[in-house]
């Protein structure tokens, strides 16, 4: 009971990673997980299936549970990391090894924190439309001529421009 390999190319073997954790036969685990997916609650697996788990007790179980329920979600994660990077094109064959071979959350999100949208607020939206209008009237033509005709020299340009806002 592994995760298919998705369209990203994460792929994770869940059954392994627990079996290693939790030092556990592997058909053991697959049987948990299978009997976790199909509804069963924890008490109920430790009672009365313990000859498909290998006589787990609860305590084992549960943390097993908690184990699977975080690496989905680490998987889950990657998957939309990897999904968001690759949409802005700026995915690299070394972060998509960095993000596959992440065993954390936290690695993940440091991973992906550089490529993070920001998000527009409506306390920050006056204050671009502020920068807006300054750099308009400031700037009326920044195609104008008269402006840039001199690159070669900023300070002369500066001037020019300094010069042509004064005067309107």
């Amino acid at each position: 009971m592994s995760f298919p390999k998705g369209s990203t190319g994460v792929v994770m073997d869940v059954l392994q990673t627990l079996t290693r954790e939790f030092n556990l036969n592997r058909k053991h685990v697959e049987n948990i997980v299978s009997l976790i997916d199909e509804g069963s609650t924890i008490p109920f697996i430790a009672r009365y299936r313990k000859e498909q788990t290998g006589s787990c007790d609860d305590q084992v179980l549960r943390e097993v549970f908690d184990r699977l329920t975080y690496l989905r979600n680490l998987e889950k994660r990657k998957e939309e990391v990897i999904q968001s990077i690759s949409s802005q094109e700026k995915m690299t064959d070394e972060l998509m090894v960095a993000i596959n071979a992440a065993e954390t959350l936290a690695v993940v999100e440091d991973l992906y924190r550089p490529f993070k949208q920001k998000r527009r607020t409506r306390q920050r939206l006056p204050v671009r439309k502020a920068w807006s209008r300054w750099r308009i009237s400031f700037f009326p033509k920044m195609s104008d001529p008269v402006i840039w005709s001199n690159l070669s020299h900023p300070s002369s340009t500066a001037k020019k421009a300094l010069s042509m806002h004064r005067t309107r």
